[in-house]
């Protein structure tokens, strides 16, 4: 990190969602210090994480003058065209950054859909988690009962480090969605009694496949 001036980490990484251990986020926020780097830990998908398992620096941040946490409302209240974030950091690195800030960086309506954000109050973070864990269950179960372990592309995930073409990116959504992707995956791969090959669909213009 010597010469490396701001350093970008996913944490949770996506798309596998790992989470780095948290003494090795320490380790590198003591580092980042001795050598001026700005450490900037992205945490857009921390909301998914149970709080008791998240890794995370945020409740220590005051003792790291070179750590920025960003945080994304896009993903965990799904307003993703509304483009609103938030950053945690020390005051003097927050308003550093403030003094950089464009002009109207936030629109009005993103503001007004992040305050009803924050008021859907406990109830809709509980029901999201529950939503999200039982869909990513029931979406795996699902997959593993096909087969699905390989070989079939969907989207390449050769542009990440450490994954290949052969490896496949799936999001968990909404029960209709997921369903959708599971019926769809069962028609593609249904064995073609005439030729014992795995046969294709038709293109009606709904398969993700």
């Amino acid at each position: 990190m010597e010469r490396v001036d701001m350093l970008f980490l996913g944490q949770p990484n996506n798309p596998n969602g790992v989470q780095y251990p948290v003494e090795t986020l320490h380790r590198l926020a003591r580092k980042a210090e001795i050598t001026g780097t700005i450490l900037v830990v992205d945490e857009a998908f921390m909301d998914f994480i149970p709080e008791s398992q998240r890794q995370s620096l945020a409740p220590r941040l005051k003792e790291y003058p070179q750590v920025i946490i960003i945080r994304s409302m896009t993903k965990f209240y799904a307003i993703p065209g509304l483009r609103l974030g938030y950053a945690l950091g020390r005051p003097e690195l927050i308003h550093a950054m403030t003094e950089k800030q464009v002009t109207w960086s936030v629109n009005g309506l993103a503001l007004i859909a992040g305050e009803a954000c924050l008021q859907s109050g406990e109830n809709f973070e509980q029901e999201t988690m529950a939503l999200v864990s039982y869909e990513r269950e029931r979406l795996t179960t699902g997959l593993e009962a096909l087969g699905c372990e390989r070989g079939i592309l969907i989207r390449s995930c050769a542009m990440y480090l450490g994954l290949g073409e052969r490896h496949v990116r799936f999001a968990v959504k909404d029960a209709e969605a997921n369903g959708r992707l599971l019926e769809t995956m069962e028609n593609v791969m249904e064995p073609d009694t005439t030729t014992g090959l795995k046969a294709g669909g038709q293109n009606d213009g709904t398969a993700i496949l």
